[in-house]
């Protein structure tokens, strides 16, 4: 299973394009916020869209979720109310406590990604926005036979 993690669109579909060309066919999609309508366009591509609202995000919605892909739970959040430009401690315990493999971010817009034995934390940087040093990304987790792993790739 093939799922496309996304953040911190800004409303720049061109860039939201750009990073679905890159992916690929994915089973599924994440988008983690800032700019979260831009996922709509996703479901023309696969009907399991998730989505978390940031800080930018007047619309309603949750600000973090849970989802299981093939037995594995995968924590998202943008991250603002996490303190992610501070450290990754708060958000990390969060999705051990909530029994995740995994805890994805945005907010930062610098691409990042940290494993810890079987656990991934993933900020997939930003498609639209990069900061820093970094470069247009998107992130991509794969299951298989329950193992998770995952990836940044460079627009």
């Amino acid at each position: 299973m093939k799922i496309g993690v996304i953040s911190d669109t800004h409303g720049d579909l061109f860039a939201l394009k750009r990073a679905v060309e890159r992916v690929g066919e994915a089973d599924a999609w994440i988008h983690l916020g800032d700019h979260v309508t831009d996922s709509i366009p996703l479901k023309r591509l696969t009907p399991r869209v998730y989505s978390v609202r940031g800080n930018c995000d007047p619309c309603p919605g949750p600000q973090e979720i849970v989802v299981e892909f093939a037995g594995v739970k995968v924590f998202a959040a943008h991250g603002h109310t996490y303190g992610v430009k501070d450290g990754l401690s708060r958000l990390y315990y969060k999705a051990l406590e909530l029994g995740c493999s995994a805890a994805l971010y945005g907010h930062t817009h610098v691409p990042n990604l940290e494993r810890n034995g079987n656990f991934f934390l993933l900020n997939p940087g930003s498609p639209s926005r990069p900061r820093m040093w970094s470069k247009p990304s998107v992130g991509i987790l794969t299951v298989q036979d329950g193992v998770l792993d995952a990836e940044i790739l460079t627009l």
